[in-house]
């Protein structure tokens, strides 16, 4: 047994999910976790007076961390089971739960997505190993208390706030409105109507929202990193042109080129559709393309768009995508007040 894993996932029970003593605690995992996570979160539930209750289960379709934005397509199978039934009623009957897998499609079953609104806590860990879990989770209350907090702060700035404008040095000039949908919580805590969806995912640090509809005009330049075709950091910078909350141009080097022509031969206009606006709070998140979706876009002070489907995010857009895209340096500005300033958080 790994110790410093074991520490890290007991301090996750405890301060993050409130596991107690006597509780029934699920650890569920696909075919492709690794077993030193879930035995490290399995031990630990023991060790704190808990029930571990160990259950595994192979994805109806498995969507690599290379091209993870892929997993979109299933918001367009509405209402297709993703978890088999044992495993769905295991999450059900327990108190709380942890989730280590590489199966985001889990975003769009509807019976998984009762269960994460319902009253068991769920803490999520997509395509993390137990290296990377060592390196983006917290590892003292202290950092627990801090992204919390910091995430906290974001959150309400979000949830209050109506117009956005985002600039960058790389030619970002964008203007929005916000308010109209839900606000997604990542502040590493579970708290009841907060959360992703009702669940925490893990690494925590990100607050995100869907832009109102057809509100976003004016240029976004992406200079850091996009997950298709591939989850990469970009050499070049993409350039797009938003108009009434859509891409209507694609522009910039080979790259730009690239990506304009996998949107076109995806032949569905919502892949077109700009959302997600996402502000990064954890400072522990450091490069694109290492432990990815989450460390890309949760970096402190990153903020990232998305094209494509939001249905999983509190949106009404279906599509073959979710394209997260990052930026470098970029500020933003809530009804005028400054959160971001050149990709560093306002104190």
């Amino acid at each position: 047994m790994n110790q410093l894993l074991f520490r890290c996932a007991a301090l996750c029970l405890e301060a993050c999910l409130h596991v107690r003593p006597d509780e029934q605690v699920v650890v569920l995992a696909d075919d492709t976790a690794d077993p030193a996570l879930v035995k490290a979160f399995a031990t630990a539930a023991a060790a704190a007076g808990a029930e571990p209750v160990v259950t595994s289960y192979r994805p109806v379709r498995f969507v690599s961390m290379h091209i993870f934005g892929h997993f979109a397509a299933g918001s367009m199978a509405d209402g297709t089971p993703r978890l088999p039934r044992p495993a769905l009623e295991a999450l059900r009957a327990a108190d709380a739960a942890v989730i280590i897998n590489g199966d985001l499609e889990l975003l769009f079953d509807p019976r998984f997505l009762e269960v994460a609104k319902a009253e068991t806590r769920i803490g999520w860990l997509p395509y993390l190993d137990g290296d990377a879990a060592l390196r983006l989770l917290p590892g003292s209350m202290d950092e627990v208390r801090e992204l919390h907090d910091t995430t906290s702060r974001i959150g309400e700035a979000i949830r209050t706030g109506h117009e956005v404008a985002v600039t960058s040095p790389a030619g970002t000039d964008l203007r929005l409105q916000i308010g109209d949908r839900r606000v997604n919580w990542s502040s590493g805590i579970h708290e009841d109507g907060k959360g992703f969806g009702g669940l925490e995912i893990w690494p925590s640090g990100q607050i995100s929202t869907v832009p109102n509809q057809a509100t976003a005009e004016g240029t976004l330049v992406i200079d850091r990193s996009v997950n298709v075709p591939e989850f990469k950091e970009l050499l070049d910078p993409i350039v797009f042109t938003v108009e009434a909350g859509r891409v209507t141009d694609v522009s910039g080097g080979v790259e730009a080129a690239r990506l304009g022509a996998f949107l076109e031969d995806l032949d569905h206009p919502d892949v077109y559709h700009l959302t997600e606006l996402g502000l990064g709070t954890n400072r522990k998140c450091t490069a694109a393309g290492r432990a990815g979706p989450a460390e890309d876009t949760h970096t402190l002070g990153c903020v990232s768009f998305a094209l494509g489907a939001d249905v999983h995010l509190g949106g009404t857009v279906r599509a073959p995508i979710h394209l997260d895209m990052t930026m470098r340096q970029a500020s933003l500005t809530v009804d005028g007040r400054r959160l971001v300033e050149g990709g560093r958080l306002i104190p």
